[in-house]
């Protein structure tokens, strides 16, 4: 028989009383890496399944803590190095916010270039880059993500976020249906929503 075996057949043999006498000298909550932990809010003892965060079972957390924490910028709407491409477009405003790797929010453009017509098909091939974000700020997923220009509220373009060599470029590339007239002087809404990661 070997040691595991007879480690086997003691501990089967044991009753609740030899078990209780066994763990009266336990690490029970002594550190964080203790073999035996209790419930509760401190930091050596383990959180229970239906934990709130609420203060009271376990540690308190709130939108303010978490976001603080993964380093939330709050709002922004100057100072970003923000690429524009001024042959076709100006800056407006922007609007953005970044919580961690989390990116949102939204940037104004006016289209200054000659009045433009999507295709048969709803492309465009002569317009690229709208613009391009700080590398900080810019998509950082290994594939493009695509995102909609509003006119009047209202979801009129396709657009294309570039990741890899390119991240943080925004491409204009459809509209919503084919013959679709980009006009000069239009004010268009790009919404940003992405990660950085």
């Amino acid at each position: 028989m070997s040691a595991i075996d007879d480690l086997r057949a003691f501990l089967g043999n044991l009753s609740a009383r030899d078990v209780d006498q066994l763990h009266r000298n336990a690490d029970t909550d002594q550190s964080k890496r203790a073999l035996h932990h209790t419930l509760g809010p401190k930091g050596s003892q383990a959180a229970p399944g239906n934990h709130t965060h609420d203060g009271n079972d376990s540690a308190l957390l709130s939108e303010e803590t978490i976001t603080a924490a993964l380093g939330d910028t709050s709002w922004v709407s100057s100072g970003l190095n923000i690429t524009v491409d001024t042959a076709n477009w100006t800056m407006g405003f922007y609007s953005l916010r970044r919580v961690g790797p989390h990116v949102h929010g939204v940037v104004r453009l006016r289209y200054i270039g000659a009045t433009i017509t999507a295709g048969s098909d709803g492309n465009i091939t002569d317009l690229n880059a709208a613009f391009v974000l700080p590398s900080d700020w810019a998509l950082g997923n290994p594939r493009d993500e695509h995102l909609w220009a509003m006119r009047n509220g209202t979801a009129s373009w396709c657009v294309r976020a570039l990741a890899g060599g390119d991240a943080g470029q925004y491409d204009f590339v459809a509209g919503t249906y084919p013959g679709q007239v980009l006009a000069t002087n239009s004010d268009l809404d790009f919404t940003i929503d992405h990660f950085t990661e």
